[in-house]
């Protein structure tokens, strides 16, 4: 408990498929060259990098991005592969008592799924929790339809920006979508 970070190296780590597993109190969790099997919720408190993982599920999300303060998730040539095609999942319930900003940056990744017509992000509503989404360099593979689906009532400080353009602000998408 309290620990400043926690680094998990060439193992492979299970989740399982239930709600809210995960790592919560360290500031900084790193994943480098793991396979994460499962669906992971909580990833410490300020930091979640991974770095040349392999995310593989069953039936739910590889990962719900889940946290009610600002806080940056970070995914270097991560592979995503569902077989509901479900994906990342931006998401809490409760939201946070003033504007917080979680930072999502998908760098060299690819997302395949079984399951047609499905976004490499579902992007939820959430009370004060503004989302900065930046892709770059990435893939969509089989079966993944769009890079993102934002909820009716995303925060409008909430962005996304793919290969350098800016593609949703302001509360929708913009002409470079």
């Amino acid at each position: 408990d309290g620990a400043k970070a926690v680094v998990f190296k060439n193992m492979t780590v299970n989740f399982g498929e239930s709600n809210y597993s995960g790592i919560i109190r360290p500031e900084t969790i790193v994943f480098e060259n793991c396979v994460i099997k499962g669906m992971i919720t909580y990833c410490g408190s300020e930091k979640a990098m991974f770095v040349n993982c392999e995310f593989t599920v069953e039936n739910n999300y590889n990962m719900w991005i889940y946290t009610n303060k600002t806080m940056s998730y970070e995914f270097y040539g991560c592979t995503f592969s569902s077989k509901t095609g479900k994906f990342l999942h931006p998401y809490n319930e409760g939201g946070a008592a003033s504007l917080e900003t979680v930072t999502i940056l998908i760098n060299g990744c690819s997302f395949s799924g079984e399951k047609a017509d499905k976004a490499a992000l579902n992007v939820k509503a959430v009370n004060n929790i503004a989302w900065n989404i930046t892709i770059e360099n990435s893939t969509l593979g089989e079966n993944v339809s769009e890079w993102y689906n934002m909820a009716t009532g995303v925060n409008a400080s909430s962005t996304v920006t793919i290969d350098g353009k800016v593609v949703w602000e302001n509360g929708a998408k913009t002409e470079n979508n």
